[in-house]
């Protein structure tokens, strides 16, 4: 059993904890090979789109190689500024660093729309920004998709409500199954919206743009506003508008980290896990106001405006000992990063596998790795003084690796306090 008070960077020599550790690592590299092999029965095509048509270029621009595609295929989108586009294939697009949605398509508001994804299948993108433009709304959009929709590493900066314009989400998603959140930053009026929707969110910052009182009554905009769904935030950073005003201040204005109606919410993490509300001269605020239910890790910081309560009094409150997991995935040659958190001394099992839909498991929580191939047990023992456990493990070096998908999951906790799952932390590997 392993007992590691403190995020480990493994080294010779190796003591007895660090060399259980590092067989860990070792095993779970078997282990994602493994998966990889099982998950990889059907061909995919893959696509290079290139705005500068450099060697090897399928497209110059993304919305016809999105025509092209089929889904399971693969996107490698370089470096550019590219053209708004509207899918309902389950495409994989990697694109990185100066990849950008930055110029408008003719009846294309947004800059991204995935809409009527059919169940059983994914559509994902990593490493993309949206920039605005004469016409181009600086927003992803996830509407009516019964499969799963998975964005990690995306960066967007939503246009904030003036004279001019009406105030826009950076993501607007709509009656979506089940949509994951990694490694990415939304701000926007609200920065994130979710309604009739499933969310997870992990690493992820969802800020309200900021308001402005002068002549008119421009509000701020909430970090996230949830309708009628499930939400599930792990090391994330909810962070309401700040409301200027010039004339007679309202308590309109203020943005809110979490608005909530009839939703429910699993809220975990360190220190570092953030709900802040905004600020209004001469107003407070909750950081969470609304209706709905909240399970939250008692390390979680709810940080209100002024003298109200951290939480609105009409949203139902448990405070839990959930263990969060954060789990970073790698290109080929790297090193997955993964990450539990939890209360010293509690027992605890780590697991990996195909991302799957969500299994009801009573007051342990819901998992959600495929039971098809999965879950498998990487490692286990009991959590240091420190609260976390850390370890890295090596990407296996097969170019199958590109686009893939892991889902780890984390279950811990002890007899007094009781025994929960972690949230699931899923990851595309570059």
């Amino acid at each position: 059993m392993v007992d590691a008070s403190s995020p480990t960077t493994i080294s010779q020599p190796l003591s007895a904890l660090e060399l259980e550790v590092d067989m860990s690592a070792r095993q779970a590299t078997s282990i994602l090979a493994a998966l990889l092999a099982s998950s990889c029965a059907l061909a995919q095509t893959t696509w290079i789109v290139d705005a500068t048509n450099g060697p090897g270029t399928s497209f110059t621009d993304v919305p016809a190689a999105v025509a092209a595609a089929s889904s399971g295929d693969l996107l490698i989108v370089r470096p550019g500024n590219y053209t708004s586009f509207e899918t309902n294939k389950g495409l994989t697009m990697l694109g990185g660093l100066g990849v950008r949605i930055a110029r408008p398509q003719p009846l294309h508001a947004s800059a991204v729309v995935v809409s009527g994804l059919p169940a059983n299948e994914t559509f994902t993108m990593l490493g993309f920004e949206t920039v605005p433009a004469t016409f181009l709304l600086p927003r992803i959009e996830v509407l009516s998709c019964a499969g799963k929709v998975h964005l990690e590493d995306i960066r967007i900066d939503g246009i904030a409500r003036s004279l001019f314009q009406n105030g826009s989400p950076a993501l607007r998603i709509e009656n979506a199954a089940s949509v994951v959140l990694a490694r990415s930053r939304f701000r926007g009026q609200p920065g994130v919206l979710a309604r009739g929707s499933t969310l997870i969110a992990t690493d992820t910052e969802c800020s309200g743009t900021d308001g402005l009182n002068s002549i008119y009554e421009f509000p701020a905009g909430h970090g996230i506003h949830a309708e009628s769904s499930q939400i599930t935030l792990s090391r994330c950073r909810a962070q309401g508008g700040t409301f200027f005003t010039y004339g007679p201040s309202s308590s309109a204005g203020l943005g809110l980290g979490l608005s909530s109606q009839l939703s429910t919410w699993t809220i975990l993490g360190d220190a570092t896990t953030q709900i802040v509300a905004g600020s209004a001269p001469g107003y407070v605020a909750s950081a969470m106001t609304g209706s709905g239910s909240v399970r939250t890790n008692p390390a979680v910081a709810f940080v209100p405006s002024g003298v109200a309560p951290s939480i609105s009094p009409a949203i139902s409150v448990a405070n839990l000992e959930i263990p969060s997991l954060r789990a970073t995935g790698a290109p080929l040659g790297g090193s997955v990063s993964i990450d539990l958190f939890g209360l010293a001394g509690d027992a605890f099992g780590l697991f990996v596998g195909l991302p799957g839909d969500p299994i009801p498991l009573g007051a342990l929580g819901e998992l959600w790795i495929d039971l098809g191939i999965g879950p498998l047990f990487v490692a286990g023992g009991s959590i240091g003084a420190g609260r976390h456990f850390a370890m890295n493990v090596a990407v296996p070096n097969d170019p199958l690796v590109i686009g893939a998908r892991f889902t780890w999951q984390g279950a811990g906790g002890s007899v007094a306090n009781g025994i929960f799952l972690s949230n699931p932390a899923t990851y595309v590997h570059p």
